[in-house]
């Protein structure tokens, strides 16, 4: 199988902690990576990712 990268782009660390443990659990074949807002674009500049899951607790922060 091929491993998949799913990022987490969220500025809340324990939102993050809880969700990657949770996905790890469900899929061994994913790679599990994540980033704050402010660094968002640049990784995904400098990383190839299939799945992108975006924390919208801040609405502030997503929809600007």
């Amino acid at each position: 199988m091929t491993e998949n990268g799913i990022l987490i782009i969220s500025d809340n660390q324990l939102f993050t902690d809880s969700l990657k443990s949770k996905i790890v659990l469900l899929r061994e074949v994913d790679s599990v990576l994540f980033s704050n807002y402010k660094n968002a674009v640049n990784y995904l500049e400098e990383n190839s990712v299939n799945i992108i899951l975006l924390d919208g607790e801040n609405e502030a922060i997503t929809t600007e």
